[in-house]
């Protein structure tokens, strides 16, 4: 991970540090930030080319209940992987998106959103296009 004026720049690499596996990169976590309400945004640009896998999950509500705000690397039919999305709330009674957005996701940055009404829904975002709106088992607000 690499933090410079520009944000903060995950970056994959060839390696050989793990048996088996030929690309590395970093991995952000926090166990203390819960989205309790609100607007979450976040700008970022995919990798290009087959076999990596992106992600930016957050736990919502009292549950902690798991919202992927983005998860990439997908593949639908023939479509082409830079393309695909798939966004999900991981709570009862709710399922995966998966969409080929027609738009190449490594060819510069992407703003992504997610709106977190506690209770009510959950709407997520790329540029301004509404992937999946969420409105069953939407956890509550954060505990005290």
């Amino acid at each position: 991970a690499i933090v410079n004026a520009s944000g903060l720049n995950l970056v994959a690499k060839r390696s050989s540090a793990e048996k088996g596996y030929t690309w590395s990169s970093a991995t952000v976590t926090s166990q203390d930030f819960v989205f309790a309400k609100g607007l979450l945004r976040f700008y970022a640009q995919a990798p290009k080319g087959n076999g990596f896998w992106t992600g930016l999950w957050c736990l919502i509500g009292k549950s902690q209940s798991e919202l992927d705000v983005e998860e990439g690397g997908y593949v639908l039919k023939s479509d082409d992987p830079d393309d695909v999305e798939a966004v999900n709330l991981h709570t009862s009674g709710n399922s995966q998106a998966v969409k080929d957005l027609g738009i190449d996701l490594t060819d510069g940055l992407h703003l992504y959103e997610a709106v977190y009404q506690p209770g009510k829904s959950v709407s997520v975002f790329i540029d301004g296009q509404k992937l999946a709106t969420y409105t069953s088992n939407v956890p509550t607000g954060a505990s005290a």
